[in-house]
């Protein structure tokens, strides 16, 4: 009998999952032992929040994110066919809404294995419910990307009738995270250069690896292609290839000269910040 694939939905704040997540919802993580995550460690977080007892080495879980090869997905719901349930979980809310889950769900479709929604709290019902608005005919068009917000030094792409009415900030649990402010005094200066690292660590493997870098271009600096080459590799081979990572981050700081700094001294700030952080991964 081909397995089902359960959406689970898990919370969105720091509240108690089982005070707003139905009582249901817990014996069916209890009875699943393979899913589909966005974030490992949070997944394995809200896994033992929900059922305490559930042995956490018995749980096969599949990483679901941008950074994920879409080759890759297919692969994840082959546990099906061997008669296993899996669940997909979501960060926040509920999965395959303005989520990566979706993907899975198109292809449970086209594999005809069997799709169980379950109920529990969406960020885009509740901000529709608290509005007063009509909902019987309403678009979500997503989530701005920051790239797509700052395009340059006193520029965004906020309309002079639109507001930021939130700012949504992933949780993640990283292994080493470091953010470093270069300023021409301890409190109140513009930054001369920042930098911020995160990598996660699993088994000597770096699973997630990050860095952005400010003030030494229009925007803030950061490459996403030039993150993904480096996961998924060993930690000795990332500090190995350092002098390479810096070449790739050498062409894209373009920092300029004003009052605060210079470009030269920019530039080499910016770059002894990523080498210091790959050293000490």
């Amino acid at each position: 009998m081909t397995g089902k694939l359960y959406l689970i939905p898990t919370g969105l704040g720091d509240g108690a999952p089982l005070e707003i997540i139905p009582i249901s919802i817990k014996k069916i993580i209890e009875s699943i032992d393979v899913y589909i995550v966005e974030n490992e460690k949070s997944a394995r977080k809200f896994i033992k929040t929900i059922s305490s007892g559930k042995s956490q080495s018995s749980l096969t879980l599949f990483s679901l994110n941008k950074f994920t090869d879409p080759m890759e997905i297919p692969s994840f719901l082959e546990e099906c066919y061997e008669g296993n349930n899996i669940g997909l979980l979501s960060d926040a809310g509920c999965p395959g809404i303005a989520d990566p889950g979706a993907e899975v769900v198109k292809i449970a479709h086209k594999k005809n294995i069997k799709i169980i929604p379950l109920v529990g709290p969406s960020s885009i019902l509740l901000a529709m419910m608290s509005s007063g608005m009509n909902g019987q005919n309403f678009a979500f068009n997503g989530y701005l990307p920051i790239e797509k917000v700052i395009l340059g030094p006193r520029k965004t792409c906020i309309q002079n009738n639109e507001i930021i009415k939130e700012i949504v900030i992933p949780v993640n649990e990283f292994t080493k995270a470091t953010w470093v402010k270069v300023g021409g005094r301890r409190a109140d200066a513009i930054s001369k250069v920042s930098f911020c690292g995160a990598v996660t660590i699993q088994k000597g493997m770096v699973t997630e690896f990050r860095i952005a870098l400010g003030a030494v271009y229009m925007t803030v600096i950061r490459n996403r292609q030039i993150e993904k080459l480096y996961k998924n590799m060993s930690v000795e081979t990332v500090k190995n290839d350092a002098s390479n990572i810096l070449s790739h981050y050498q062409e894209l700081i373009k920092p300029i000269d004003d009052q605060r700094s210079n470009k030269d001294y920019r530039n080499k700030v910016a770059l002894n910040l990523i080498e210091d952080f790959i050293k000490n991964i």
